[in-house]
């Protein structure tokens, strides 16, 4: 029995930036520090990292 590619797809809340990483992540963690607190707007921020390879970016960064 062959296992689907799992596919994550995202992007910012314009819609103007997009990302889609394939398969399972190197490693998927929450962070406490004082800087993730602040840019999440929460009490932890969790992140996945995937090789490089994995990673399609599209589209345009801007500041908001």
């Amino acid at each position: 029995m062959t296992q689907a590619v799992q596919i994550h797809e995202g992007g910012c809340a314009c819609g103007a930036f997009r990302f889609r990483a394939k398969g399972q992540p190197i490693r998927a963690s929450p962070c406490h520090c004082m800087t993730c607190r602040q840019v999440h707007g929460s009490a932890f921020g969790a992140y996945a990292i995937f090789p490089r390879d994995a990673v399609e970016l599209s589209g345009k960064l801007a500041v908001w």
